[in-house]
């Protein structure tokens, strides 16, 4: 039996292609933000 998280749902390490093409993408506008906030 698998274990399940706070919100009940299963317990993936790797997780589905598009939750990860979108932590992707989340990575890269946060790292944008960043930079553009050191460069000011």
């Amino acid at each position: 039996m698998k274990e399940r998280n706070k919100l009940g749902r299963e317990d993936r390490a790797v997780g589905d292609p598009l939750t990860e093409v979108l932590r992707a993408g989340a990575r890269k506008l946060l790292a944008q933000a960043l930079e553009a906030e050191v460069a000011e």
